[in-house]
Order: structure tokens, then C-alpha cells, then sequence
């Protein structure tokens, strides 16, 4: 399996003689969940049988980690993507950077009016 994403260290990991990995214990052996993820939209692409295409499977693995759900069996040529958060905190810093600048703008004008 091929893990990806928002883990400390992602990569390539070896099943040794099991069938599949629970994707807790494969998080796990990546050093566990970066700080910026977003563990409840993890994508798991496991390929369909006689094809090159793969199926898409979400996964919340916070509600795996918090025992709500069981944990998910994953299969030796599986890809797992664990995505980026897109916070608050990236948001706010989106809207200023465009917020910025026509503030900025408003108060030279103000000040050169007077």
C-alpha cells in the first residue's frame, strides 16, 4: 500500500505475510496524522479487478481514531490520501490578502486628501 498526504511519513508500506493493514495501524506506522489533516475526508484508491481504473472509498478515519467506526481493511495496492485541512486559520489568511490590500488603499487615499 501507497500512503499519502497529511502523515508525517508517507510512502510505501509492506504488508510481510498479512492479507491487509487496518488504516489505523498504517497511519501509524507513518508516524500518525500531520497537523494539518483532515482525517475525516481520507480516500482510499483501490483498484478494480482486470482494469487500470481504481474505486474511490471515503473513509473518516476521526470517526475510526474516536471508536465510532470500525477500522478499515487496507489491501496491499491500495493508495491512501490523507487531504490537507482547509481551516479557519487558512481562510481568514485568504480573505486578507485580498482585504489587505484595499484597506491599505482606502486609508493612503484618506490621507492624502487631507
Amino acid at each position: 500500500a501507497f500512503l499519502t498526504g497529511e502523515v508525517l511519513r508517507p510512502g510505501p508500506f509492506e504488508f510481510g505475510e498479512r492479507d491487509w493493514l487496518g488504516l489505523t495501524e498504517l497511519i501509524s506506522l507513518a508516524g500518525g496524522l500531520g497537523r494539518d489533516a483532515a482525517p475525516d475526508k481520507t480516500k482510499i484508491l483501490r483498484p478494480i479487478l482486470n482494469g487500470s481504473r481504481r474505486a474511490e472509498i471515503a473513509v473518516d478515519v476521526k470517526s475510526i481514531l474516536d471508536g465510532r467506526l470500525d477500522d478499515f481493511p487496507i489491501l496491499p495496492n491500495d493508495l491512501v490520501v490523507v487531504p490537507r485541512s482547509k481551516g479557519k486559520a487558512r481562510a481568514v489568511g485568504r480573505a486578507l490578502m485580498y482585504v489587505a490590500p484595499a484597506v491599505g488603499t482606502t486609508l493612503l487615499y484618506v490621507a492624502l486628501r487631507r
